[in-house]
This record gives structure tokens, C-alpha cells and sequence, in this order.
């Protein structure tokens, strides 16, 4: 209880909000599970500080149906937005620690800890559990959700399924590197899917 009890300390400074609500907020992150709230004003502190994915307005539908395309299902997507957030936060507290140093670029070997954290292993034990499919898809949207990626999806997709088919353990870092969007991969095709089907 204390690691939970720890978070959301952290969480209470860096959201500007109550303890107690943040302690529900950490059980979220830490456990994966998704914390839905009536009160949209603390909701919206967790978005905007990139939580987005640990946290729903009872406001908003429960569910959107996934795009035709994916078989992947949408929990996946948001259990991989948890853990590669939490990851990303470990590679910044890494850089930031080192920010003092002499160096222009930082040695690759600071960011070690980051890739024995829980996060990652729990991360690339997810990857590994997925189906060939399902890991296609995956990268594809991380592909997708990249902000210098304008192609469409069906593409993508097609590239991923020809790249990475066979034994994921061969390119398990760089489908790691692709982790951190796949959240706003899926949500970016949503959106896309929804707005065809509001033309047609």
C-alpha cells in the first residue's frame, strides 16, 4: 500500500488536486484498471497532465465500437497507454537526473533502469502474449498515432503484418519504441472510422 500511497502523493503535487481522489487515480495506474468519475473537473487534470488513458467521465459513453478493422480489443489498447506512459515518465526522470552532466547527447546506457523497470517488463510481457494479429496491429498503430504519420491505416498495417510475422523477441525493442502511441493511434482511428461513417 505504500507504493499506492506514494503515486498518489506524487500525483496530489503534480495534478494540484486532493489526496484522496488522487489515491483512486494511483490504484488506476498502478493496477491498470480504468477509474471512472461523476466529477469532470478533476477528470480533466489527469488528461491534460497525459493520463488520459487511466481515467473516463461517467459522462462519456462507456463504449465506442472499435473500428471494423481491429480485432485487437480496446482494453489492450488502454492497458499498453498505461504501461507506456509510466515508461515514458521513467526515460524523463532518467534524462532529467543526468541533465546536469557535461554531455551533449546522453550515453545510451543511462536509460538502462527504464528497460528493467516493471512497466517495460510488464509491457513486452503483454506484446509477447498477443497473437501475430493482434501484435501486427499494434505496431501499426503506433505507426498511426505517430504525429509525422498523414498515410491511412489499411497500409500500415498491411507493412506491419509482412515485417513482424514469426517470433516477436527479434525486434522487441524497436516494437517497444512504437508502444507510446499506439493510444493515439487507436483514438485517431476512431475518430477517422466515425467521421466515414458519418458521411456515408
Amino acid at each position: 500500500m505504500t507504493s499506492v500511497t506514494e503515486e498518489a502523493m506524487r500525483l496530489s503535487i503534480r495534478l494540484d488536486h486532493g489526496f484522496y481522489d488522487c489515491v483512486y487515480l494511483a490504484l488506476s495506474l498502478t493496477s491498470g484498471a480504468l477509474l471512472v468519475t461523476a466529477d469532470e473537473a478533476f477528470q480533466a487534470k489527469p488528461v491534460s497532465a497525459g493520463l488520459a488513458t487511466a481515467i473516463r467521465a461517467l459522462s462519456e459513453p462507456e463504449h465506442r465500437s472499435p473500428p471494423e478493422q481491429l480485432v485487437l480489443p480496446r482494453a489492450t489498447v488502454e492497458n499498453i497507454g498505461r504501461l507506456a506512459h509510466r515508461m515514458s515518465e521513467t526515460l524523463k526522470s532518467l534524462q532529467h537526473a543526468h541533465s546536469g552532466e557535461q554531455f551533449r547527447f546522453l550515453p545510451a546506457n543511462i536509460y538502462q533502469p527504464a528497460f528493467e523497470s516493471p512497466a517495460y517488463l510488464r509491457l513486452q510481457e503483454l506484446v509477447i502474449g498477443l497473437t501475430e494479429e493482434e501484435r501486427a496491429q499494434v505496431i501499426a498503430l503506433g505507426w498511426f498515432g505517430r504525429d509525422y504519420e498523414r498515410g491511412p491505416f489499411p497500409p500500415l498495417l498491411q507493412r506491419a503484418r509482412s515485417m513482424f510475422a514469426g517470433d516477436p523477441e527479434n525486434d522487441m525493442r524497436y516494437i517497444m519504441s512504437a508502444m507510446s502511441t499506439v493510444h493515439a493511434g487507436y483514438m485517431k482511428l476512431l475518430s477517422a472510422t466515425e467521421s466515414q461513417a458519418a458521411d456515408e
